[in-house]
């Protein structure tokens, strides 16, 4: 039962990280210093991605520690 709490835990905690950071990237893309137009929408897209996998590493790690 404690595996599958922290799985749920885990899963819901991931979920919420990668959705902020997408959204949060997505909807300022257009305030980009760095590009202009669909190049601003694929910088913030790969920016999304770098931010969330870095994120979701931390927290695993994060969670693994508070869960065990």
């Amino acid at each position: 039962m404690p595996d599958l709490t922290g799985g749920f835990v885990k899963s819901f905690v991931f979920g919420l990280l990668v959705t902020t950071v997408c959204c949060r990237q997505g909807y300022n893309a257009h305030r980009r210093r760095d590009s202009v137009g669909p190049e601003a929408v694929g910088n913030a897209t790969t920016s999304a991605v770098v931010i969330s996998c870095v994120l979701i590493l931390t927290a695993d790690y994060v969670l693994t520690s508070f869960l065990l």
